[in-house]
């Protein structure tokens, strides 16, 4: 059976396609960090266990990182609503659009390379889309695809191509968003279209898929072996976590994920501890990593992932929040609409946050927001 019910008072739920982008408002403030927060695990279980009974999450999993090592860890609830397999520490997550962090990760990568810049035109490197698309989208780059304002819409017609991805796949649905609604780059708009597109420039630059680059350019060097595509479990499986949504009063329980062909938008999983391998070279310590080769450190690449434009609070893949002393934060939240994933990273602290939950946005990130409230106490 793929569907589970369970039935919940409550409001409906509102389905979002993939992606969350949570409260931007950017300010600075006295920042204390994430560490040393929960005293022992004991402690951090019990807040866990406080909120997935709160809120009635399945499943649920917190972890806190110090100088770029898991420093707490915990994990409470189901897997499946329904049934007894525990929801563990190893088990894998769907990040959803936390995705993007390693998209934009891959795009610096593939510039250090040489073989793209932050101002390469769409076109340029896809010429064949120059006839099929309207004039405002020619003036399109990397940059405005990696920090959404290439003007592109939201989620563009994956739904029309739900099959397997592959360029051509990606190329197809590229023409098709193109012509609807065009709108010359510079504002602001969440897309996870844009995404589809930015990945689409890498696999044309590279004769590989997406799928391929990250996995060969992220995933292996950082030995990030539970790394893969698509939901945790499939085909009935209770191997790994489902995902779940609220339907009225009703819990529904899922192996369901985004089309294939938004896979630079949101549909990486894996664990938490293969999670913070990749949050460590987003860290200042990230300068004594160099699986990853010395390109992606050099520190103007570091700048660029990090820093927003004047404005604006979205960078390359994290939205960036100021704190006071010249600190800053940076963050992503994921939603594939049956999972829930917020992960925080201080860089100059070396420290992070990380929550994941096998609900949906809508419950999942009150029950986020509730948590992170406990490190401004």
């Amino acid at each position: 059976m793929t569907n589970g019910l369970l039935r919940m008072s409550g409001i409906s739920v509102v389905c979002w396609l993939i992606a969350f982008v949570p409260n931007s408002s950017v300010q600075a403030q006295e920042f204390r960090g994430f560490a040393g927060r929960f005293s022992n695990d004991a402690e951090l279980q019990q807040v866990a266990e406080d909120l997935r009974e709160k809120y009635s999450l399945p499943g649920l999993a917190i972890a806190t990182v110090r100088d770029g090592e898991i420093e707490r860890l915990v994990a409470c609830g189901r897997r499946k609503f329904d049934v007894e397999e525990a929801f563990t520490i190893q088990d894998v997550v769907h990040l959803g659009s936390c995705t993007k962090a390693m998209t934009s990760t891959l795009a610096a990568i593939l510039v250090s390379d040489g073989v793209l810049t932050w101002d390469s035109l769409l076109i340029d490197v896809l010429p064949e889309l120059k006839d099929k698309i309207p004039f405002e989208s020619h003036a399109i780059t990397l940059n405005h695809l990696l920090t959404h304002t290439g003007g592109v819409p939201a989620n563009g017609k994956w739904w029309m191509n739900k099959g397997v991805a592959t360029y051509e796949n990606r190329l197809q649905i590229a023409i098709d968003g193109l012509n609807e609604s065009p709108k010359e780059p510079g504002q602001f708009l969440y897309s996870n279209f844009g995404y589809l597109l930015a990945g689409l420039m890498m696999e044309k630059v590279t004769g590989k898929s997406w799928e391929e680059l990250i996995r060969t350019r992220l995933f292996e060097p950082l030995q990030m072996n539970t790394a893969g595509f698509g939901p945790p479990s499939t085909g009935g499986s209770l191997e790994q976590p489902w995902g779940h949504r609220k339907v009225g009063e009703l819990i529904v329980a899922s192996q369901i994920d985004n089309a294939p062909s938004l896979g630079p938008a949101g549909t990486v999983h894996c664990s938490i501890r293969d999670w913070v391998k990749f949050l460590r070279i987003h860290m200042e310590l990230r300068t004594s990593i160099t699986k990853l080769g010395p390109e992606l450190l050099n520190q103007d690449v570091f700048f660029e992932l990090h820093h927003a434009a004047s404005g604006n609070h979205y960078a390359k893949g994290w939205v960036v929040k100021s704190r006071a002393n010249d600190n800053y934060t940076i963050g992503h939240g994921g939603s594939n609409t049956t999972w829930f994933v917020y992960t925080e990273v201080w860089p100059k602290g070396n420290q992070a946050i990380i929550f994941a939950t096998n609900i949906d946005v809508q419950i999942g990130n009150q029950a986020y927001q509730e948590f992170r409230s406990l490190f401004d106490e």
